[in-house]
Formats: structure tokens, C-alpha cells, sequence
């Protein structure tokens, strides 16, 4: 998983991107480019639950519809699987 803080000097910043990103799509709810950058942004940010759920949103529905949607929305859900699975194995 590529962690997106490290491509920052300073890993905050990359926060205050995704909460800025957040704000705009409060605003801007019906933008599916910005849904779909925040979502793999919440990969990103290894936030795989955020980014499901905004994939599962019913304002999602055209976004999940494409191939970067799809992508997004799949590797999410994997790897949130994968984190409940590690957390419920005692690790």
C-alpha cells in the first residue's frame, strides 16, 4: 500500500489536504471528481473504511460505475476485510 504522508515534508500536510478535499465535497456533494480523488485518497492515507463508505454512498453510484471507481471501491473493501481480519487474530 502506497502511503501517501511520504510524499509530503511535512506528513500533516497531506491531512490537511484530505480535510480540505472533505469540506469541498460537504459543499460540492454531487462533484464525482472530487469523490473519487478523496476516495483513493482515503487509500492513500490507509483510511480503506472511509474510502468504502464514501464509494458505497448513494451520491457514489455513477463514480462506483467507472473503472477507477471500481478499482478504488475493491481495493477498499479488501483491504478493510484484511484489516478486520488481522484485528479479530490477536496481532
Amino acid at each position: 500500500v502506497v502511503d501517501k504522508h511520504g510524499f509530503y515534508g511535512d506528513a500533516v500536510e497531506f491531512d490537511r489536504q484530505i480535510e480540505l478535499a472533505e469540506k469541498y465535497l460537504d459543499e460540492h456533494f454531487l462533484d464525482d471528481d472530487a469523490r473519487l480523488v478523496l476516495g483513493a485518497n482515503y487509500l492513500f492515507a490507509n483510511r480503506p473504511a472511509q474510502c468504502a463508505d464514501l464509494m458505497l454512498s448513494a451520491f457514489s453510484r455513477s463514480v462506483r460505475e467507472t473503472p477507477a471507481g471500481t478499482l478504488i471501491l475493491e481495493r477498499a473493501q479488501k483491504l478493510r476485510e484484511a484489516g478486520a481480519t488481522n484485528s479479530g487474530s490477536g496481532r
